[in-house]
């Protein structure tokens, strides 16, 4: 029923909520994304402490390696394992 709903006007309070939800959820990335989009909204500087959010943001623990976002990196091979599969095919010579 509230999803249907388009209140701008409370989107800044609810987005700072479920960052606080999803922190406590230890869900990392999306608390960030959450309390990013009250820090972005220029309409929530009337209706949330943006310094509290800002704390909150700053507050949350580091994102792992596995949990971030993958590069577009089209490069399908690391740098060592180029290297060892041309040790191999030296030693097959």
């Amino acid at each position: 029923m509230l999803a249907a709903e388009d209140i701008e006007a409370f989107s800044a309070a609810y987005s700072e909520v479920l960052g606080d939800a999803y922190a406590a959820l230890d869900r990392v990335v999306d608390a960030q994304a959450a309390y990013q989009k009250v820090l972005l909204d220029p309409l929530s500087q009337g209706t949330v402490d943006q310094q509290l959010v800002q704390w909150k943001a700053l507050d949350l623990p580091e994102i792992p390696p596995e949990a971030a976002p993958e590069s577009d990196s089209t490069e399908p091979e690391s740098a060592a394992e180029v290297e060892t599969d041309e040790s191999e095919s030296e030693e097959n010579e």
